[in-house]
């Protein structure tokens, strides 16, 4: 999903939160010497329990009113709190911000409003000093290599190993033998499972990263290039506090080329698991008898769900750590021929070797 987006799990912010430069006052540590403040606000208005979950909104400040390093964002109740900008742009001179769009993590109880205040400034002393504040406040994301090839993503709860830095290969490589988009993922119990990788019909030519990391949440985008001008980008997103990571995808390799996620690395599954519509894990006992499609998600069957119920599959073990590795559909609006593209989860044939 693009970085300047709401995760749909609060559907649109603009339909369900009052998002406004509020007028009430807000408490203000002792210690902030800030010169301004923007106060935002989170108003629920629908009746229902908001978890905690990633909010963004978007400032706007006139030249010469705020350096990016002065910018200090404190919750309802004085506190200083983790942000992060994206989006950022700079009036003439480079000096001060014109615009950004500033991120952060809130949960909202049914009818609650929370005020929230953005301090900055615009003297010298303010860009990079911090020292009238307590250090700035850190999370437990965290992006690090592993090798020249693989980087990992970690947030505490869940970690993901994905593609890092760029390669050009001559000749071209088959898709299956070049680093995928997600090629592990690890649970809460530090235990590493899965190899993911690309089965594609064309042969890749090279691929490279961009990398955004910060304490709210960070993103790897991996762009492919196959034969024949063909190229497949995805987006790896994993926010701060949560169990689950988005990804974003876009291609034009035609059908029958898909990224591939094998379970059996590191990892013994003997249940398929569904949800419908946000209800209970429906468990499905694996055999691996056969080659055989278990379950199918079609995007089109998501998209006149109101509130991002999801229906989702994955694979667990009945016994040991019950860890779910999975899938669901999110944002279906933004998907493109939503008729034909699907999730599936095929059980293959027991290898002696598995």
């Amino acid at each position: 999903m693009p970085v300047d987006k709401l995760p749909l799990a609060v559907l649109e912010i603009a339909l369900l939160l009052m998002a406004s430069f509020a007028l009430a006052d807000l408490p203000r540590p002792e210690d902030v010497l800030r010169q301004g403040v923007k106060r935002l606000s989170l108003t629920e208005h629908v009746r229902l329990n908001w978890p905690l979950q990633e909010v963004s909104f978007p400032l706007e400040f006139a030249d010469g009113e705020c350096r990016e390093r002065s910018i200090i964002l404190v919750a309802p109740d004085g506190k200083p709190m983790a942000f992060q900008l994206s989006a950022v742009t700079y009036h003439a001179g480079g000096q001060f911000v014109k615009s950004a769009r500033i991120h952060f993590l809130s949960s909202l109880a049914a009818g609650e409003s929370k005020t929230f205040g953005v301090y900055y400034g615009s003297r010298a002393d303010d860009a990079g000093d911090r020292s009238n504040l307590a250090q700035p406040v850190l999370t437990d994301l965290a992006v690090k290599p592993v090798d020249a090839a693989t980087l990992e993503l970690s947030n505490g709860k869940i970690g993901l190993r994905v593609a890092n830095g760029k390669a050009q290969y001559q000749p071209a490589q088959l898709s299956v033998d070049v680093p995928a988009p997600i090629i592990a993922v690890r649970g809460p119990d530090g235990a590493w499972r899965g190899r993911g990788y690309l089965d594609t019909w064309w042969r890749v030519l090279g691929y490279e990263t961009t990398v955004t990391a910060g304490p709210i949440f960070a993103e790897v985008r991996t762009t492919y290039h196959f034969e024949r001008g063909k190229t497949y980008s995805v987006c790896v997103r994993l926010v701060d506090q949560m169990d689950y990571a988005h990804v974003e995808e876009q291609m034009d390799l035609g059908p029958r080329c898909t990224f591939v996620f094998d379970c059996s690395a590191g990892f013994a599954p003997d249940r398929l698991g569904l949800t419908t519509a946000g209800s209970n894990v429906v468990p499905r006992q694996l055999n691996y008898f056969d080659d055989v499609l278990q379950a199918r998600l079609n995007v089109f069957t998501q998209y006149t769900q109101l509130f991002d119920f999801r229906d989702a599959l994955g694979v667990y073990q009945e016994e040991g750590a019950r860890d779910f590795v999975g899938l669901f559909i999110h944002n279906p609006g933004e998907w493109t021929r939503i008729k034909v593209n699907t999730i599936e989860c095929w059980e293959r044939r027991q290898m002696g070797d598995d």
